[in-house]
């Protein structure tokens, strides 16, 4: 019962946006009454965060999926983002729904805390990019902007792929990553 409810809710917020769905259209998608849902949830916002929650979770398993066993730097930035890519083509849905609420009025009763949401990425990310250094791969002190620089490169590509319909693939992420430490520059030499 409570995964159906999530998952009435992640399509009508995906769809309308979590401010304009009303509980009612949440309990008549679902096919329980108001009572079930807040016996399960509290109100709209503790299903809200409940949802965002469970995309933490999905997406901190896809990460651990994507980077396993990947052996250098490069591959495992490549499973990274390719982590991102899969995660976000298998839950469409929940996707569009926490880049709404990662953009909506701070005022707005369900705010994504974005640097909360992207603890568990950044953790991982900043080990790979650890690593990378110790390697060789990307220069020493730049961690933070390289950081920012990656996750610019997986974010528009996650949105171009929810609005603009892009392809993600496991050859766009590596072509991601080869851009991401080579750079567009030609060839100064």
């Amino acid at each position: 019962m409570k995964r159906r409810i999530t998952e009435a809710a992640v399509k009508l917020f995906a769809r309308k946006g979590f401010e304009a769905t009303a509980v009612r259209e949440i309990v008549e998608a679902a096919a329980v009454t108001k009572p079930t849902l807040y016996y399960y949830f509290g109100s709209k916002e503790g299903l809200g965060h409940a949802v965002v929650n469970e995309g933490r979770q999905k997406m901190e398993d896809y990460l651990r999926e994507g980077t396993a066993g990947a052996e250098g730097a490069f591959d495992k930035l490549v499973g990274f983002v390719d982590a991102h890519f899969r995660g976000c083509q298998a839950d469409r849905e929940l996707a569009l729904f926490l880049y709404g609420v990662s953009f909506s009025p701070e005022e707005a009763a369900l705010t994504l805390d974005v640097q909360s949401f992207r603890e568990g990425a950044r953790t991982v990310l900043d080990a790979i990019l650890e690593d990378a250094v110790r390697q060789g791969v990307v220069r020493d002190g730049i961690k933070e902007e390289a950081a920012l620089i990656l996750m610019g490169i997986v974010n528009i590509h996650l949105m171009s792929y929810l609005k603009l319909g892009l392809e993600l693939s496991r050859d766009r992420a590596v072509r991601a990553v080869q851009l991401f430490l080579e750079g567009v520059a030609k060839d100064r030499g």
